[in-house]
């Protein structure tokens, strides 16, 4: 993509730069993780209203599956996000460069948040569904 300037970029059509990228992915981190919450919330509170203990073992386990697919997306999308705000940490005159120096933040917690959540929730429902399979946890 050729540079152009910012007077040049206002007066032409939109144009995906970094910013939007990086509001884009954001953005989409956040709702993954919001929406795996979800599932796990879902997941939980059907394994604890079966009637049967085969009921359960079946909830648990394909959840703790998909569960751990939706935490390598996030990670994966995560690691998407990383990439943008490193490339934008490069451009001095960017908003989010000038006001993580203005915080003199040294770390993101945002990776750090989208790695234990998923691993938490995928941990926590595999174990479920280990300790159902032999009967330690029972309806």
């Amino acid at each position: 993509m050729p540079n152009i300037s910012q007077e040049e970029r206002d007066l032409k059509a939109p144009v995906w730069d970094m910013s939007q990228e990086r509001v884009f992915v954001f953005t989409l981190v956040n709702q993954r993780l919001q929406f795996l919450i979800l599932f796990c919330s879902i997941v939980v509170a059907g394994a604890i209203n079966t009637q049967s203990q085969e009921g359960m073992q079946f909830i648990l386990i394909l959840g703790a599956i998909i569960s751990w697919l939706f935490g390598a997306v996030i990670v994966r999308t995560q690691t998407r996000l990383t990439t943008v705000l490193n490339i934008i940490e490069q451009d001095p005159t960017h908003p989010y460069t000038l006001v993580t120096l203005q915080t003199k933040q040294k770390y993101r917690i945002q990776p750090l948040v989208s790695y234990i959540i998923p691993a938490i929730c995928s941990i926590t429902l595999t174990i479920g569904g280990i300790l159902s399979v032999f009967s330690i946890l029972t309806v």
